[in-house]
């Protein structure tokens, strides 16, 4: 089943920020936007290289990514309701809305999550 979303935005407790767009043709493109040495409040933060690729709806990894982004957002307890450094935010807009949420860091769903981004445009 392809997840129900038509744009998905994540970004992790760095503000590196990945991006998923599903296309009229139902092709996802994945762009990954790291932060930069010039962009990081340290100076010193590098989120590497950014990368890309285009996915059929119906890749595994889009299936694994919406049921870690679904109990992710069902574990209301590790919510915030602000963002700041250190936690996850994530949106997502489809035929039924626009959903978002706020992770705190630390928290194992957006752990396992930020792994299971990893294995997009690699």
């Amino acid at each position: 089943m392809a997840a129900p979303w038509n744009c998905l935005d994540i970004a992790d407790g760095s503000a590196n920020w990945f991006q998923f767009r599903r296309d009229a043709n139902d092709r996802v493109q994945f762009v990954y936007v790291p932060i930069t040495r010039a962009q990081s409040s340290s100076g010193m933060y590098d989120g590497g290289p950014a990368r890309q690729e285009e996915l059929a709806a119906n890749d595994a990894r889009l299936i694994e990514l919406w049921s870690a982004l679904q109990r992710l957002e069902a574990d209301t307890s590790k919510h915030q309701p602000e963002r700041s450094k250190g936690t996850g935010a994530i949106s997502w807009a489809g035929p039924k809305g626009k959903r978002d949420f706020i992770v705190q860091m630390g928290a194992p769903g957006l752990d396992e999550l930020l792994a299971l981004l990893k294995r997009f445009g690699a």
